[in-house]
């Protein structure tokens, strides 16, 4: 029986692998890879290319196209390390931090405007300027990240995405809602990494690991991540909710 249990493990163990393998390399050969990519080497390519006779002002801006499909690879490359390190660390941080109403603020005014939005476009509604939880402030920083860049990607057009921090006697819950009309909370709760929705309804998608970073980072945190869904006329409003132990 003992050795029957070790084949399955063994074999399940194999099957994520080669998931994830099969994963890395479609992520390699995909858009988030060889469009900042190719980007590079086309506009480096002019700037070689003594016959083009490219002016200061064209030198200056195929620069800024280079130097931002640098920072979208370096951007892809540091999420990555960030899910790897996370999926091989076991241990739940004991520490015990502090977290300050405009660090969050900052956290959100970022990925908004990473994600081109308007900071008019999002709410933020906290109850209180300090609070005190279990975990580290990178890995809340992660979890902040994730959660609100991928409201922005899901969210409809112009509608407003609301961020809202709450305090209970035994938890801190930071609560991000946004409307969709497509993805609801049985999609997030199912995602495994690198998995992609269909993209005929859900055109603006990353390397679909951000909401297992979340929910990695709230883990090492002794949290846990939860979705839900309040269905409206015109609509879906998702809301995934943070909760963290003082």
């Amino acid at each position: 029986m003992e050795n029957c249990l070790a084949v399955n493990n063994h074999r399940n163990g194999n099957n994520i692998n080669e998931y994830y393998l099969e994963s890395m390399v479609k992520l390699l050969a995909g858009h988030e890879f060889r469009t900042p990519l190719n980007g590079i080497v086309g506009f480096a390519e002019l700037l070689c290319d003594n016959r083009m006779n490219v002016t200061t002002e064209e030198q200056t801006e195929y620069l800024k196209h280079i130097l931002v499909s640098t920072k979208r690879l370096n951007n892809l490359s540091d999420r990555l390390r960030i899910w790897f390190t996370l999926r091989q660390r076991n241990i739940i941080s004991s520490k015990t931090c502090f977290i300050e109403r405009d660090w969050v603020e900052t956290i959100l005014l970022n990925q908004a405007s990473k994600e081109l939005a308007h900071s008019d476009l999002f709410r933020f509604s906290p109850h209180g300027n300090c609070w005190v939880v279990n975990g580290e402030l990178n890995l809340i920083k992660h979890i902040l990240d994730e959660l609100v860049s991928n409201a922005f990607k899901f969210s409809n057009k112009e509608s407003i995405v609301s961020i809202s921090i709450e305090e209970t006697k035994s938890t801190v819950e930071f609560t991000i809602t946004n409307k969709t009309n497509y993805a609801t909370a049985e999609m997030m709760e199912e995602y495994i990494a690198f998995k992609q929705f269909e993209r005929a309804k859900m055109e603006q998608q990353g390397l679909g690991i951000g909401i297992e970073i979340a929910k990695l980072s709230l883990e090492k945190c002794g949290g846990y991540l939860t979705f839900s869904n309040r269905f409206i006329e015109n609509g879906n409003l998702l809301t995934a909710k943070a909760i963290f132990r003082k």
